[in-house]
């Protein structure tokens, strides 16, 4: 994977298109992160926004539903809202770089909803990372690279000629990786045989079956495991107790659907799991330091997407 084309980096430095009359909303983030005991412990959903991560640095792995995959610089990964997801940094090891972009298009796509969906379709790619050799790369990075120096002219240009320059830099980049996606060399592999990749099958599992009852038992016999030596094996791995990853699962659902649907409370409780409303209102307000009701107050529906 050498000559691989390096990506405009400034620690620290964002740039930020907020503009609610039109419903447009980019956020590019360029900075550092390494593992601690504060740094997202567990998968999120976004209810709104799209998400693209760019490692550029070696050691990063992304999770999506309880899976991990590893990444190599300059991977690109592709987080639709709704999915959980999760960046993991190695631990004892410096911060590492990496770019972050979020994104949000009002309801109409700008009237042009047919063909932004079918840009936006490769966020649906399973496994959502795309690995790309240099001579589809570039073009992707080209542009990347534009939008960061434009940003930096940003206080010397028309802040409406800015805006419709990134958002129209921004739709070729989407275009270039739309173009590119059947050049994806990522592939990922599994070891059935590491008690590490069965860990990621349960959560994987439980990411998939969070409306259903499940407890240690019950996915002790599923995984053909004594629980014993799953709920040991599960904490060493993941850093959580089995019933406290469930919990967790069921929660950031939970609020993913308070805040992008209109259910009601209840509704959401039983569709993520809990047996009772009480319980789901302890475990809520543990979880999110709120009511149910306050956290979708706070974070509302979203007409965006």
């Amino acid at each position: 994977m050498s000559n691989r084309p390096e990506l405009e980096f400034e620690k620290g430095y964002a740039i930020i298109i907020n503009n609610c009359e039109k419903n447009l909303y980019y956020y590019i983030d360029y900075d550092t992160r390494q593992a601690n005991p504060y740094h997202m412990r567990f998968p999120h959903i976004h209810a709104s926004f799209y998400e693209i991560m760019i490692p550029l640095d070696a050691g990063i792995s992304h999770t999506f539903n309880g899976i991990t995959y590893p990444l190599e610089k300059n991977d690109i990964v592709l987080v639709p809202p709704g999915v959980p997801h999760q960046s993991i940094y190695p631990q004892n090891a410096p911060p590492l770089k990496r770019i972050i972009i979020n994104f949000m298009y009002p309801e109409n796509l700008f009237s042009m909803r047919e063909g932004f969906e079918e840009l936006l379709g490769i966020f649906k790619l399973e496994p959502s990372i795309l690995r790309l050799v240099p001579n589809y790369q570039t073009p992707c990075f080209n542009i990347l690279n534009s939008i960061f120096n434009m940003s930096h002219q940003a206080e010397i240009l028309p802040f409406s000629v800015y805006e419709l320059m990134l958002q129209t830099n921004f739709t070729e980049f989407l275009w270039t990786l739309y173009q590119s996606q059947n050049e994806n060399i990522y592939s990922y592999q599994s070891d059935d045989s590491s008690i590490t990749q069965k860990i990621s099958e349960v959560c994987s599992y439980i990411h998939a079956n969070y409306s259903k009852p499940l407890s240690l038992e019950s996915l002790a016999k599923t995984f053909y495991i004594s629980p014993c030596y799953l709920s040991r094996q599960f904490r060493q791995t993941t850093g959580f107790r089995l019933t406290e990853y469930i919990q967790n699962v069921r929660i950031i659902n939970a609020q993913f659907l308070l805040s992008s649907t209109t259910q009601s409370v209840s509704n959401i409780a039983m569709a993520c799991g809990f047996t009772s409303f009480s319980q789901f209102n302890r475990v809520f307000h543990q979880k999110s330091n709120c009511s149910p009701t306050e956290y979708r107050r706070s974070h509302g529906h979203s007409h965006w997407v």
